[in-house]
């Protein structure tokens, strides 16, 4: 979530805490350089997205200058979907395994 425009004040953020993503980036080299721009740049705007999404929806968040960074983003994106899904499955199987208990 350092990220977030929002949160850049907050939060000093390197390539380490992202090495995670590393092998799913286009230009991984990059990324410590990306990561001072990004922040930089919303560091001197007034009005700063505050959700992932709205941060992909600005027009300053542009993939040609900060590729790296969106494609994380996605990623972040995608993965709560990912993550809900589960809990979602495994709640389910929960009331299954209550059902089946009591026959």
């Amino acid at each position: 979530m350092c990220l977030i425009p929002f949160n850049i004040e907050q939060h000093l953020l390197g390539s380490s805490d992202l090495e995670y993503y590393v092998d799913d980036l286009p230009f991984p080299d990059s990324l410590e350089q990306e990561l001072s721009l990004w922040a930089c740049m919303w560091r001197s705007q007034a009005d700063k997205p505050s959700t992932l999404a709205e941060t992909l929806a600005d027009r300053r968040a542009c993939p040609l200058m900060y590729p790296n960074i969106t494609k994380i983003i996605h990623l972040l994106l995608l993965t709560s979907v990912t993550a809900s899904g589960v809990e979602r499955a495994n709640s389910s199987l929960k009331c299954i395994s209550k059902h089946n208990g009591r026959r």
